[in-house]
């Protein structure tokens, strides 16, 4: 039987596919968008991958004008709508997280 962190890291690979199929990224590119969805910063994520945080800065700036993007937080919800979209199984991107008739009044 695997252990936890066996799963996690499969878990975290299928993440990175996802962005990879969904979004046209590169292997590099998903896997900084993927710890800029977990809230790392460039350091961190710097660390994470053995590169400089010059190097995710360029994949970020990459990754900003590829997907049309301006903020971390534009592409990290960018991931997330990538993620439902493929859990889905749907072409297109949802207009809302939250459908309208599910909402709070």
């Amino acid at each position: 039987m695997g252990s936890n962190s066996d799963i996690g890291e499969k878990e975290k690979q299928e993440a990175m596919g996802v962005l990879v199929s969904e979004l046209h990224l590169t292997q590099r590119q998903a896997e900084v968008l993927h710890w800029v969805a977990e809230g790392k910063s460039n350091a961190e994520i710097a660390t994470i991958l053995g590169c400089s945080a010059n190097t995710v800065k360029a994949h970020l700036k990459e990754i900003f004008q590829r997907l049309g993007l301006h903020s971390r937080t534009a592409a990290a919800a960018c991931a997330y709508r990538a993620h439902i979209r493929h859990a889905h199984h749907t072409d297109g991107l949802p207009e809302r997280v939250i459908p309208e008739n599910q909402r709070p009044a």
